[in-house]
């Protein structure tokens, strides 16, 4: 029977389940993918992480377990219903991709490879086992997919530092050509934020985020705490690029959750170090942000609000179509 009549033979394709899992929130969602079609990423979710005043490795350990159970719980749950719909297929989970960020993923010294944190990886079996049974999990770092996701959307941008800001931690990748040169990271991340704005004014965890979010419109919205967690990040974050810099940086680019990713850029766009110290930032150094609508042509995505993480996890298995 030919094509004409429905006899040719169909595309195949897989979904797989994508786990983000950084320090502050863990993120999850489905991708569908095709050969010769867009990538489709669906179901998506993201649980935050409790704001604790105090941090252990143990604790975030802890806390970043239970948000993965959760992420992937609602995951599951959506495909599951997919899987009893005419789109049955889309429901047919056949392996997961778990992204880590620091400091579940390290690079070693030789810049050829990196390690995860076995007590996280362990964590995360269990959780991907009990949700979606035994299927095939390969973990990577997050660094790889935002350096490979960075190089597919932009042309090459000579030497630029590619920065992750989560919750708790602050990445700097060194960028030449494309190519990973350097590699620093500082134990500060949006959560200062929200933690300053908590303990200057008594928010809740919700309030604290909105008032941050809230502040990238209304610069004069709690001034002097935004104002303290804006030097002290800045300052940290210019400190580690001195160590991966031999000339001063002329671009950054930021990728985080919001509103992270924004209070990060306008943070090292507006505050500037000690005049007595280097800044390792050129005087035309332009700060900016990875948004959905540079990701958007690359995936098919419809959330009313796209998780930036996942859309960059999503275009990076997409390339690795044939890899388990």
């Amino acid at each position: 029977m030919s094509w004409l009549f429905g006899g040719g033979k169909k595309t195949r394709g897989e979904t797989i389940v994508v786990l983000d899992v950084e320090n502050g929130s863990v993120g999850a969602g489905l991708v569908r993918l095709v050969p010769g079609a867009l990538p489709k990423l669906f179901a998506q979710t993201r649980v935050p992480m409790p704001l604790a005043r105090t941090r252990s490795a143990a604790s975030l350990v802890r806390a970043a377990e239970v948000a993965a159970l959760e992420a992937l719980q609602h995951t599951s749950l959506v495909a599951a219903r997919v899987r009893h719909s005419k789109l049955h297929t889309l429901g047919d989970v056949s392996r997961a991709v778990v992204f880590l960020h620091a400091p579940w993923s390290t690079l070693a010294s030789t810049k050829r490879s990196w390690n995860h944190e076995p007590e996280m990886v362990h964590g995360l079996r269990v959780a991907l086992a009990s949700t979606f049974g035994d299927i095939p999990a390969t973990f990577r770092p997050f660094s790889t997919a935002a350096l490979h996701t960075t190089n597919t959307l932009f042309e090459q941008q000579g030497s630029f530092l590619l920065c992750t800001i989560t919750g708790e931690m602050a990445e700097l990748l060194l960028v030449k050509d494309g190519n990973l040169e350097g590699r620093a990271t500082i134990p500060l991340g949006s959560n200062l934020a929200l933690r300053t704005l908590q303990s200057h004014t008594g928010m809740s965890q919700a309030e604290a985020r909105s008032a941050l979010l809230l502040a990238h419109d209304a610069p004069t919205l709690y001034p002097e705490p935004l104002s303290a967690a804006a030097n002290h990040f800045s300052a940290a974050f210019r400190d580690a690029a001195r160590e991966i810099l031999d000339t001063p940086v002329t671009g950054v680019l930021i990728i985080g959750t919001e509103p992270g990713g924004t209070w990060a850029a306008k943070t090292l766009s507006v505050a500037s170090p000690p005049s007595t110290v280097p800044d390792p930032f050129a005087e035309d150094t332009v700060v900016r942000t990875l948004n959905a609508r540079h990701i958007a042509p690359y995936i098919a995505a419809h959330a009313h609000s796209p998780d930036i993480a996942l859309m960059v996890a999503t275009v990076f298995v997409a390339s690795k179509i044939n890899e388990v």
